[in-house]
């Protein structure tokens, strides 16, 4: 039987197709690992996210270092969402004005601007997806859309008061896993103490610090209000942030520059700059449209 080849049993045969069938698979997938970049990888399993970080809005996490371990913390497109989904879209239009806020009172760390490498940012961002000390390398802006450590839903002011979350909104509820929750006290502290002080019925969480009067302030950019609920009188004017698109608008007031914090939020006096929620504006957008 010198020079004959004997054929394979049929058992054998069927294992060597499944062996190249196997080692097939295994080059596409290796090759498809090759294409998507180290850091999106590093980033789609910490998140939650089944592609890569800049195609996904990650869930909330628990922050397991930083500031405030225990807590809930959230992305910036995550809050976003919550704000447009709040009631049927009934306030998506004023996203953008919401997350300029956001981003000058709850972000930690804070003044991203320092830390965004497309502001030229050079400060140390975020720890990691869950650690929100300021210990990690500056990140781009699509990193920090995604970045769930930054907002924590019931971060704490510096001055101690009862003003937590992304929206430092005086609140009777110190912990929550929801950002819609804090959303509503925001929209609801606006209604109240900036605009005709009627609470729209959709709102339906506590308000911890209601105004008793109408501010009325009018829908443009730096406009005084008559009255300022908690300081009636000349000596603490307050004036609107923005001119709102919504109808009617939801007109976000604090005080004006060179004067004190007292009804609603406090960043252009606090910073001397009268500027400093618009400055966020171009960052709000680009996270409200992700």
């Amino acid at each position: 039987n010198h020079g004959a080849t004997t054929p394979p049993p049929p058992l054998l045969e069927d294992v060597a197709l499944l062996c190249r069938l196997l080692s097939k698979m295994i080059s596409i997938l290796c090759m498809a690992a090759c294409a998507v970049p180290i850091r999106e990888l590093e980033f789609a399993p910490v998140l939650g996210c089944p592609r890569s970080a800049g195609t996904c809005c990650p869930p909330c996490v628990v922050l397991t270092g930083g500031n405030d371990p225990g807590s809930t913390a959230c992305a910036p497109c995550r809050i976003a969402q919550a704000w447009k989904e709040l009631n049927g879209g009934k306030y998506a239009a004023g996203c953008a004005d919401a997350m300029a806020i956001a981003l000058g009172e709850g972000v930690y760390p804070p003044m991203p601007l320092k830390y965004i490498t497309d502001y030229g940012g050079t400060w140390a961002g975020p720890t990691s997806p869950t650690n929100n000390a300021a210990g990690g390398p500056p990140i781009s802006k699509s990193e920090f859309i995604v970045q769930t450590a930054v907002f924590n839903l019931n971060q704490r002011p510096y001055d101690g008061q009862a003003t937590l979350g992304p929206w430092q909104t005086m609140t009777a509820q110190s912990a929550v896993t929801d950002p819609t929750y804090r959303a509503k006290e925001a929209i609801g502290y606006v209604q109240s103490c900036c605009g005709d002080n009627i609470v729209s019925p959709d709102i339906d969480v506590p308000l911890a610090a209601p105004c008793n009067t109408a501010a009325d302030c009018p829908n443009t950019v730096n406009g005084q209000c008559p009255v300022n609920p908690n300081q009636p009188g000349n000596q603490f004017p307050i004036s609107s942030i923005f001119e709102s698109p919504l109808d009617p608008p939801l007109p976000w007031c604090g005080c004006m520059l060179y004067h004190s914090p007292t009804t609603g939020y406090s960043g252009r006096c606090a910073q001397s700059n009268e500027n400093f929620y618009q400055q966020y504006m171009e960052l709000a957008q680009a996270i409200c449209d992700f």
